[in-house]
């Protein structure tokens, strides 16, 4: 604006005055010459100006045209930090069941193979039932019996109190009946004492006639009668000889036998039980013995109610005069033997929960050898049977020989049989005499008894009032019936525990899985005989299957009971199942110096198969849920740890140098403390930046909150 003033100022100047000589020309240069040195001034000044902003202009043109260095930021985001362990083993079934039959029998069908694939509950061997069967039959036919006998005794209350009502009546009828024959007996003793003095009399002289009828068939008997009678006698008598030896020969030839057969048997037996006694105990007790020692338990407690019952009415009986002492002592000592069952009984049930001993064991397997040693002395008595066979042969060859003899001998005697008849018939009339005085004789020493009849007539009336007493005193056993009822009720109890335990025998014939799994090993057929205790099946289950790893004996310090493990069976699946460490085995192997660990995978699928390799990662250090950045953001100098950040979510930004506390290192990744947040854009890498640095960044990433 100041040059163009000027410019005007001079035109002005030309046009108003060009020539020297007009007025005012002096003042007119000074002025001029005054203008020329402001507009001078004017001018250096808006140069100036322009210098100055052109400064500017290439200042700021330079500073657009300045580099900014692009850095690589990684946000912070919340998750977690694990810090692993890499170990390697194989997988192993953790559940290898031995199935085995909790009773003898015979096998009758066996429903699997080896190989086959079983559920839990699937019923795989059944035996032969037709015992068990049999003996639940049997006790349920007891149960009936004493829940018979039972509603029988309760039933029969009222008819008890009634009989002995009858009782009372009946025994005043009988002593109506008494005091008859009482006055009978009076009226007949006279008539009776007559006629037995001339029975006497009759019968001795009857004698007289047939004594002299045998002496004379004596007389005329000849004597080879006597000698034919003789050689009879003695050829019967020797056939008696050799049919005891006979008898006596077969006899000890069997009892020989049945004796080594029974010897053979008890042997083999004793063996097959020392056997099982020993599995017994080697095994130790079982549920169902355990079930069998408390039912002999309660037994023997229902047995002892029931003897203190008897006992104490035997005491009330005898209390009341309508029992012997006898009785009372032979209750308490039914009472005492019960009583000692019952200790022994429990000492019993004590001992099978207590399980076998070690000198148990020993006297176990002893016993074992001892049956043995017994059944091969048994097998060597067979020996005996031929000797006993001869015997039996020789008493046959003497037998022939007596009867050959007899036949002689009854071949004389037929010639005789006349005159023997004769003396036979004379003699039984004598017999019969004689029968006949020892009968008048009887009647006539029947005299006093026909006196004594009639005392006796009187005794019975006496009696029939004691009787009557009696059954009055009998109303005294109804407390004594009602005592029945519950030792009954008793009975009924331990009948059905029998039933009970019959009903599990026969339901133990058939074998369920108790797994599911996979049939490993079938060691029964059908037909074979099975024994408590010995194996029929063996069957893994696939759902128990644990990884056993192998860990050094400087990692195995990292590793705790519980940590979490990815575990892989790459020749099974390329899926990873998550475990955890459920047991640290603390002893190293001397060669490898490995610790073992036992990894449970929870709900293991059936395609982990034991015997498989496989890998595993053991999280031995974790941290979850905190703010987490990459290892290379983090800077280490002089004792301080600090990260540069790119704050804000611009793509340039100007560094900041923050100053962390960090916390657990694995997997490229660091926990952070403190001095950061989630969403902090930090700088990863090795630049060489300082504070206030503008730089560019090349990539945002999306910020994490929770993972």
């Amino acid at each position: 604006m100041n040059q163009s003033n000027t410019e005007y100022s001079q035109d002005e100047l030309d046009t108003r005055g060009r020539g020297p000589n007009r007025p005012g020309i002096k003042w007119i240069a000074i002025v001029l010459i005054a203008l020329l040195v402001v507009g001078g001034l004017g001018y250096r000044f808006v140069q100036n100006r322009k210098a100055e902003q052109a400064k500017k202009e290439a200042a700021a043109a330079a500073s657009k045209k300045e580099v900014v260095q692009t850095v690589n930021v990684a946000a912070v985001r919340i998750g977690n930090v694990q810090q692993t362990l890499a170990v390697t083993g194989s997988l192993k079934a953790g559940r290898d069941v031995n199935l085995s039959s909790k009773i003898s029998g015979r096998v009758e069908q066996v429903l699997v193979r080896e190989g086959s694939r079983v559920r839990r509950g699937q019923l795989i061997v059944t035996l032969d039932d037709e015992d068990q069967r049999s003996s639940v039959q049997g006790a349920r036919a007891g149960l009936q019996q004493s829940q018979a006998r039972l509603a029988q005794l309760q039933a029969g209350l009222p008819a008890t109190i009634a009989g002995i009502n009858t009782q009372i009546q009946q025994a005043q009828a009988n002593l109506s009946s008494m005091q008859a024959k009482y006055r009978q007996a009076q009226l007949r003793e006279p008539v009776q004492v007559q006629l037995a003095a001339t029975g006497v009399e009759q019968a001795q002289a009857g004698l007289q006639t047939a004594l002299a009828r045998y002496q004379q068939a004596q007389t005329q008997q000849p004597t080879r009668v006597q000698n034919a009678k003789s050689q009879v006698n003695t050829a019967q008598q020797t056939i008696r000889t050799t049919d005891a030896r006979l008898n006596q020969a077969r006899t000890t030839a069997k009892q020989t036998q049945e004796q080594v057969e029974a010897g053979i048997a008890r042997a083999q037996a004793g063996v097959e039980q020392s056997k099982a006694a020993l599995a017994d105990i080697e095994r130790g007790a079982r549920a169902q013995q355990i079930a069998q020692a408390q039912a002999q338990v309660d037994q023997v407690a229902a047995q002892l109610a029931l003897a203190r019952t008897e006992l104490e009415r035997a005491r009330f009986l005898f209390q009341n005069g309508a029992g012997p002492r006898s009785a009372v002592d032979t209750a308490q000592t039914n009472y005492d033997v019960t009583l000692e069952q019952l200790k022994a009984a429990q000492q019993n049930l004590s001992l099978v929960k207590e399980g076998a001993t070690t000198e148990a064991v020993r006297q176990a397997q002893e016993g074992v050898r001892s049956a043995q040693a017994q059944l091969a002395t048994a097998e060597a008595d067979r020996s005996r049977i031929p000797n006993a066979q001869s015997e039996i042969t020789a008493a046959l060859a003497a037998k022939a020989g007596a009867q050959e003899n007899l036949r002689t001998a009854q071949a004389g005697l037929s010639e005789i049989n006349v005159a023997a008849q004769d003396v036979r018939i004379a003699r039984e009339a004598v017999d019969q005499a004689r029968t006949q005085l020892d009968a008048a004789r009887v009647n006539k020493a029947q005299v006093p008894i026909t006196r004594q009849e009639t005392r006796i007539a009187l005794q019975a009336v006496q009696q029939a009032l004691a009787q009557l007493a009696a059954a009055r005193a009998n109303r005294a056993n109804i407390p004594a019936a009602r005592q029945d009822i519950e030792a009954a009720k008793a009975a009924v109890a331990s009948s059905r525990a029998m039933l009970g335990q019959a009903q599990i025998t026969l339901a133990n014939t058939k074998i369920y899985s108790p797994v599911s799994g996979v049939v490993n090993k079938k060691m029964t057929e059908t037909g074979q005989s099975v024994a408590p205790g010995t194996t029929i099946l063996n069957i893994v289950a696939l759902n128990t299957v644990y990884f056993e790893a192998q860990v050094s004996e400087n990692n195995v310090r990292l590793v705790q009971e519980g940590d979490t493990v990815n575990v892989t069976a790459p020749a099974v699946s390329d899926k990873s199942f998550e475990g955890f460490v459920s047991d640290i085995i603390p002893v190293a192997d001397p060669q490898s110096r490995q610790f073992r660990l036992r990894v449970t995978v929870a709900d293991a699928p059936k395609q982990l198969t034991p015997g498989a390799f496989a890998r595993g990662q053991v999280i031995t250090e974790a941290v979850y849920n905190t703010p987490v950045v990459e290892t290379d953001a983090i800077r280490r100098k002089d004792g301080k740890t600090t990260v540069l950040v790119a704050p804000g979510n611009d793509e340039t930004a100007k560094v900041e140098k923050r100053e962390v506390k960090t916390g657990l290192e694995a997997n490229n990744e660091v926990r952070i403390v403190s001095g950061l947040e989630a969403g902090d854009r930090v700088i990863i890498g090795e630049p060489l930046l300082e504070p206030g640095t503008k730089v560019k960044v090349a990539k945002a990433e999306k910020i994490v909150v929770a993972q």
